[in-house]
């Protein structure tokens, strides 16, 4: 299953209080005989504060439009606006600037470094948006105590649970996501 969260921010889409606007996206995977359309014409509207949940079975587009939303990849064709940027526009490194203030990721393995604590992991994320060390550790801190990992912020980073489903929901890998994030991006199959 794959879901994405939008939280509250300030602008419209069209004089609509839209996080994300879609219309006739399109996105292709190789050439000629083996092309593979993963997008057709999809149109979406997504308001600020919504919660969306995109599902279906393995290989149906989910984690392609997910993709293309959080700037990750380029649409063939379309019009992609996300937080009223229009991403169709934008260079690559107007992309990165835009996915480091704006876009969180939850992925479904733990990515985290396992030479850092998890403080320092969830750190990451702030340091390379350019804030200082201490204030970086910090806020990890805060935002480790948040998603109930208060007690773990200087052990390795692992998951805090014996159990699968509840590893996923408390790892320290969902403190990354915060700060000034405004859309979240999870890609998490059930039952995995």
């Amino acid at each position: 299953m794959s879901a994405a969260t939008v939280l509250p921010v300030a602008g419209e889409i069209g004089g609509e209080n839209l996080a994300v606007r879609l219309r006739g996206i399109t996105r292709s995977f190789g050439r000629g005989e083996s092309k593979v359309l993963a997008l057709r014409g999809i149109d979406l509207d997504v308001r600020q504060g919504e919660l969306m949940m995109l599902v279906g079975p393995s290989g149906c587009g989910k984690t392609t439009l997910i993709s293309v939303i959080a700037a990750i990849l380029d649409a063939d064709a379309g019009d992609c606006r996300v937080l009223g940027h229009d991403l169709m526009a934008m260079r690559q490194s107007a992309k990165t600037t835009f996915r480091r203030g704006h876009i969180g990721f939850v992925f479904q393995s733990y990515n985290l470094l396992p030479s850092l604590t998890a403080t320092e992991n969830v750190a990451v994320p702030l340091l390379i948006r350019g804030h200082g060390r201490m204030a970086a550790l910090t806020a990890a801190r805060r935002v480790l105590g948040e998603v109930g990992l208060a007690g773990r912020r200087g052990g390795a980073a692992r998951p805090a649970f014996r159990r699968p489903a509840a590893a996923r929901r408390h790892r320290p890998g969902l403190g990354r996501r915060s700060g000034a994030n405004r859309l979240r991006r999870a890609d998490q199959r059930i039952g995995s």
